[in-house]
C-alpha cells in the first residue's frame, strides 16, 4: 500500500511542477509559487515558531510576503527520483535533513509536518525541535 501512495505522489509531482530558476529563487509555473533558494536554506535551523515569524519576517529579492510552505506545497517540490537530497535539480540549496511545513499535525497541535529531502518523506515533529527552513511566497 505504502509503495502506491509513493507511486501516485511521484506521479502527481512530476506533472504538476514545472521550475525555472531565477538568482536565489525557483518559480514553479504550475502552481504559481516563488520558492526561497539562497544559502539560508541550508543552514537556517529553527523551531516551529521561529520558522514562521522567519518567513514572514523575510526580504528577498525585494519581497517581504513570505510564508512557511503547507507540507503539500513542500512536496511538490520532491524527486523521488533523487536521494540526498530528494529535492528537483533545479533547487541548488537543499540539505538532505527535515524542513518545517506551516501544517499542523491534527492529532497534536503541538506538532506540525515537516518534509525529510533525504528521501522525500513526511512526518510531524515537535513544534520544540529545531528544523531547516524554506520559504515560499505565491507569485504576484
Amino acid at each position: 500500500m505504502m509503495k502506491i501512495v509513493i507511486l501516485v505522489i511521484m506521479s502527481a509531482t512530476i506533472l504538476m511542477a514545472s521550475f525555472t530558476r531565477e538568482g536565489v529563487l525557483v518559480h514553479d509555473t504550475k502552481l504559481k509559487l516563488i520558492w526561497q533558494d539562497d544559502n539560508a536554506t541550508k543552514t537556517t535551523r529553527l523551531n516551529y515558531l521561529d520558522a514562521k515569524e522567519y518567513c514572514k519576517n523575510l526580504s528577498l529579492e525585494g519581497k517581504d510576503d513570505w510564508r512557511l510552505p503547507t507540507i503539500q506545497e513542500l512536496q511538490s517540490i520532491v524527486d523521488f527520483r533523487r536521494y540526498k537530497p530528494a529535492i528537483n535539480e533545479v533547487f541548488k540549496n537543499t540539505t538532505p535533513r527535515l524542513y518545517w511545513s506551516k501544517t499542523l499535525y491534527s492529532g497534536d497541535k503541538n506538532r506540525a509536518w515537516y518534509l525529510f529531502f533525504y528521501d522525500g518523506r513526511s512526518h510531524y515533529y515537535l513544534h520544540s525541535n529545531d528544523s531547516y527552513v524554506r520559504c515560499v511566497r505565491d507569485k504576484d
